[in-house]
């Protein structure tokens, strides 16, 4: 592991000799090596082999012990194309990784990468400095019993730092629950919100830590005639 404030000042030339090398001085420079593979929690590869959204190859990325880099993320940050195109800019969690190849295997994403682009491999730890965007929506089915509308199934403690749930399309009056598997397995209703037709058409909980399980549930009192699509969104944080 290389001490990367070392490194920068040694960049910067603080010592009693002042020089300076384009060759690993310049802001280029600087720039390429916080982007290789040394500074600990962020690696930098070329793709040199994909066969589709789910995994890839780069052969710079080599040689690092299988399971490495399990849980951590895989970052598009440049097409090859030079149009942005998909999946330049989404970020994925890594679920395995073969030590010999480079190779790597991801949740997916919405286009396969290309050869010759450009990822970076974050550290969750650097990756959770960042807050991440999730969003769908939920089917809510005809009828009274309760239903699981949004999972979140954490890799590494994380915290849902807002969930928002639209419900203007709903007709009748609801319960709506956030339960934690505090005890590891069992879902434990933590918050409960009731809603009722001609209040705010959205609903929002905020800043939920945990390890386990984290599920939103939603019950109508009275069966709403047809199925209504909930648009959600949250925001989480590792």
């Amino acid at each position: 592991m290389i001490d990367l404030i070392s490194e920068l000042k040694r960049m910067q030339s603080i010592d009693n000799n002042e020089t300076f090398d384009r060759t690993t001085d310049s802001l280029e420079a600087i720039r390429n090596f916080l982007g290789t593979v040394t500074t600990g929690l962020i690696f930098k590869g070329t793709v040199s082999t994909y066969t589709g959204v789910n995994d890839f190859e780069s052969i710079e990325l080599a040689g690092w012990g299988n399971t490495a880099f399990e849980g951590w993320y895989v970052y598009d940050f440049w097409d090859v194309g030079g149009l942005g195109a998909a999946p330049q800019g989404e970020a994925r969690i890594i679920t395995g990784y073969v030590s010999l190849t480079g190779g790597f295997t991801h949740a997916a994403f919405t286009a396969p990468l290309v050869l010759g682009s450009e990822v970076f491999i974050i550290h969750p730890w650097l990756y959770g400095a960042l807050m991440a965007a999730n969003a769908g929506t939920y089917a809510h089915p005809n009828g009274v019993a309760e239903q699981i509308a949004i999972t979140i199934t954490p890799v590494y403690p994380v915290k849902a730092n807002t969930i928002y749930l639209d419900l203007v399309n709903l007709t009748e009056n609801c319960t709506i629950r956030v339960k934690v598997e505090i005890d590891g397995a069992t879902p434990r209703t933590i918050e409960t919100f009731n809603w009722t037709t001609g209040m705010d058409d959205g609903v929002y909980f905020r800043q939920i830590a945990s390890d386990v399980e984290i599920t939103v549930t939603i019950q109508s009192l009275v069966a709403e005639g047809a199925v209504r699509d909930i648009p959600y969104r949250y925001f989480t944080e590792d």
